[in-house]
Parts: C-alpha cells; structure tokens; sequence
C-alpha cells in the first residue's frame, strides 16, 4: 500500500480512481527487476523514476510479479471495501478495480522446467546459523548459541518436507 501512495500521490482517500490503478500497474511495469524498495518516500516517484536507466527486455519485471503486485492490492482493496472507508452500498461497485489489470500468463511449453534444488544447495541452506545456533533475530547469519526458531527457521523446513511453493508456506498466518 505504501509504494500505491508514493507512486499515485498521497490522496484523500476517496479521491483514488481507476486511473491511479492502471497509472500503478504501468508504473511497476516501468521498473527494472533490480529495482529495490529502499528510496526516500518523501522524493517523488517520477524524481527516481527519471533516475533510472531505461527498462531493457532482458531488465523488465516479470508478468507473474506484477500481477502478484497487484492481486496484493486487490485483497487488501476488498478488505478496506467491506469493513473499511470504500465501502460502497453495491458490493459489486468497484472504485478501484486490481484484478481486472491481471495480465494473462502465457506459459512458454518451449522454457526449460524449473531447475530443482540440488544436495549441494540444501546442505548449504541447513549448515547455516540459523539452524545450527546464531547471535539471534539481529545477527542471524553470525555464529553463536541462539537459535529463534520463528519463519526464517521453519520455512525452509517446511518447503523441503512438504514441497509447497513458497507463496503456500510463507502466506500461512
């Protein structure tokens, strides 16, 4: 929701409108996939956006990434929609539409399958501190006797016993 504001404008919250969903959309479109959240909020989005160097095919974020940006943004819209200050009389009203700017995924039948992790990734990702003791949440890639067993801890377990793709395991609450 904050990178929403900073790239449509911090609004009064009923002046958004479709236009600051499809403006969102064609914004993160507009970023590299090496773009990192970590500018200043209070410089303008199109001051670091101007910033950047122009988006190459090889460079442009990924259909999947964008829409799972903006299914984000969908739910988050549905639940300020029922309980929340955009709630409208009509329940099928939409003041900001998300999911209708989901791109279809075309699944190239030709693109190698996704490689699996192989033994020698696992045994790096189980040797490290956070599994086998570290200085604790602040330092847990330093060695040490710790061991916080919260969801940097219990993720990879669970992805490597159950299969689960990330999204399933990391979205459980």
């Amino acid at each position: 929701m904050k990178s929403f504001i900073w790239i449509t404008g911090d609004k009064a919250i009923g002046d958004y409108w479709q236009d600051d969903a499809s403006a969102f959309k064609r914004s993160l479109q507009s970023l590299p996939v090496t773009f990192r959240w970590k500018h200043d909020p209070d410089t303008p989005f199109a001051e670091v956006l101007a910033s950047l160097p122009p988006v190459t095919e090889d460079d442009r974020r990924n259909t999947k990434t964008v829409n799972r940006d903006l299914s984000t943004m969908s739910t988050f819209y549905a639940a300020m929609q029922t309980a929340g200050p955009w709630s409208t009389a009509d329940e099928k009203t939409k003041v900001l539409n998300f999911a209708k700017l989901q791109d279809e995924i075309v699944e190239d039948e030709d693109a190698p399958a996704r490689v699996p992790w192989q033994e020698r990734h696992l045994r790096e990702l189980f040797s490290s501190p956070i599994h086998h003791g570290n200085q604790g949440a602040k330092k847990r890639m330093l060695a040490g006797s710790a061991i916080p067993q919260d969801a940097a801890y219990w993720a990879p377990i669970l992805l490597y016993w159950t299969l689960a793709a990330r999204e399933e395991i990391c979205g459980l609450s």
